[in-house]
């Protein structure tokens, strides 16, 4: 379903200024009206009068057949008949009362729809509408079309417990997440064609689809359109909700699909990752709300449209909300953006480096560092810095992370026909590939982080060895795993490979082709990002 205000895709239409025809009772004044009553009760009635009536012939045939019941019937010859009606006014009570609610619930959705149904235009419109619905977007639309709630915003973007369920998260892939973010760059375009990309998805990926169109219809509220643009990936003419929503979808799924059983601590810090994201999803959704009251209270009845990156940025700024730039005010879209995106920064090098364990990188905890200090060393302080270094020196093998993510198409190091096994000194097996088995090119040396003092180190360790005792307490045990083993074979080297890692990739060139997929979706809106923030002087330096 598309975040796009065109004729064929039916479920983000823009919401119909509600006409005037009040037929309906409202929440407020629930009771039914004579007029409602007959309507719905007509078919009802007759029911009863033809129940009643059947009764009546079949005790007469009964009079007839039963001599020796003829003065009994005659003495009482409709207490029979009662007792049918009777019955029937009590099936009438329990039955007719839940089918007008029904009939009233069903009314109220296909009033809400119709107009929107009519301008369904192909066939595939309707089968890509079938029923992949959650019941949680049921609720959405419904909450969305309900008369009390109608124009109103509601925080769904942000709030604690998501729109998208966890279930719904777990099928998804790392191809399932690529998807969802090339939609949302890809629907509000010209020539954009909603059939067509849709037709391609997995179902994962379509249902998240659908759900987060439900959630920014609630969001966004009634009454207000999607600006359509030429190119919305690139430098902020992105739908700044639809932006964030995605983000949600992602910090959702990384605690999930990037955690392995048996990682309780690492899980913890992912855990403490997640609601940072959260927190700045929520920084820019109300914000968002902000600029959309604003604009609805100035439009006098002209058409009101959804805020894109830029123009939250730009009304910030002309709010005078950043006197300080490149400082950033507090509880900001600005300040919530600027750190979504550096998050998904910091998981794209992550991801990138990784693909280079073995090559320019000697093992995960060089390559976890090597993303980090590139995207976040220069803005953390010490205590935020400690955080991060406990949660990738207690993080699984990348390689078992990837797998856990079903990505296909890894090579076995295992299986190499002519790799020869040897124990080196420490009884660590490794595997001794051939040069012309292994893509080898130049790459600069990876910088390691200045060290620092001594005093400082030992605080750091005692910060990391308090932060391991809290996801302890907190049941976060990940008890010995062999991951954690100094001696495990799960160090690496530039030039050696590890035997203990079967999923391990040894070519750079064939590298899985859904992680690749996934950074060259992400990489170009990040770069934009980066170019509008630098333009607005709203690339906060500052320390955290």
């Amino acid at each position: 379903m598309c975040l796009v205000t065109t004729v064929q895709h039916i479920s983000f239409k823009p919401a119909i200024p509600k006409d005037s025809d009040d037929s309906l009772p409202s929440r407020k004044n629930a009771g039914l009206r004579l007029s409602d009553f007959l309507a719905n009760g007509r078919l009802l009635a007759v029911a009863i009068l033809l129940t009643a009536y059947v009764g009546h012939q079949a005790n007469e045939s009964t009079n007839f057949a039963s001599v020796n019941l003829t003065l009994f019937v005659k003495e009482r010859p409709t207490n029979d008949n009662w007792w049918v009606v009777i019955y029937a006014l009590v099936a009438y009570t329990m039955f007719g009362s839940r089918r007008w609610l029904i009939h009233r619930s069903i009314h109220h959705i296909s009033k809400a729809t119709s107009s929107a149904f009519k301008q369904v235009t192909s066939t595939q419109t309707l089968t890509n509408i079938r029923s992949t619905v959650s019941m949680k977007s049921i609720q959405l639309f419904g909450a969305v079309h309900d008369d009390e709630h109608c124009g109103k915003r509601t925080l769904t973007l942000s709030i604690e417990k998501p729109f998208v369920s966890e279930s719904q998260v777990a099928s998804m892939t790392i191809r399932d997440v690529s998807d969802v973010f090339r939609y949302i760059f890809q629907c509000d375009t010209v020539d954009f064609d909603h059939d067509v990309y849709v037709g391609k998805l997995r179902e994962p990926a379509l249902k998240a689809i659908e759900t987060l169109g439900f959630a920014l219809r609630s969001s966004r509220g009634e009454r207000v359109m999607i600006r359509s643009c030429e190119k919305c990936s690139e430098f902020g003419s992105l739908d700044a909700l639809a932006f964030i929503g995605a983000c949600r979808i992602y910090a959702e799924w990384m605690t999930i699909r990037l955690v392995p059983d048996g990682y309780g601590r690492y899980a913890f810090g992912m855990g403490i990752a997640k609601r940072d994201m959260i927190g700045n999803i929520s920084k820019a959704e109300k914000a968002v709300h902000a600029y959309l009251d604003q604009k609805v209270q100035e439009a006098n009845g002209e058409t009101v449209y959804s805020a894109t990156i830029r123009d939250i940025l730009e009304f910030e700024i002309a709010s005078n909300l950043h006197p300080h730039k490149p400082k950033l005010g507090n509880n900001t879209a600005a300040q919530g953006i600027l750190w979504l995106k550096r998050q998904l920064q910091y998981h794209v090098a992550t991801f990138s480096n990784t693909l280079e364990i073995g090559l320019r990188f000697p093992d995960d905890k060089a390559a976890s560092r090597a993303a980090y200090e590139e995207t976040y060393g220069k803005y953390h302080g010490f205590f935020v810095k400690q955080i991060f270094q406990s949660t990738y020196d207690l993080a699984p093998p990348q390689s078992t992370i990837l797998h856990h993510m079903n990505l296909p198409k890894f090579q076995n190091v295992q299986e190499c026909d002519d790799a020869t096994v040897a124990e080196d000194e420490d009884d660590v097996m490794w595997v001794h590939l051939p040069v012309d088995r292994v893509s080898i090119r130049s790459v600069p040396a990876v910088p390691l982080p200045p060290p620092q003092h001594p005093v400082l180190d030992f605080i750091g360790n005692v910060f990391k060895d308090n932060i391991a005792k809290l996801g302890q307490c907190l049941g976060m045990e990940g008890h010995g795993h062999p991951s954690q083993n100094v001696l495990s074979p799960s160090r690496g080297s530039a030039t050696i490979l590890r035997a203990s890692s079967p999923n391990l990739l040894i070519d750079p060139n064939g590298v899985d082709k859904d992680v690749s997929e996934f950074l060259y979706t992400i990489r170009p809106f990040l770069h934009g990002l980066d170019n509008l923030l630098e333009e607005l002087r709203l690339n906060d330096p500052s320390r955290v």
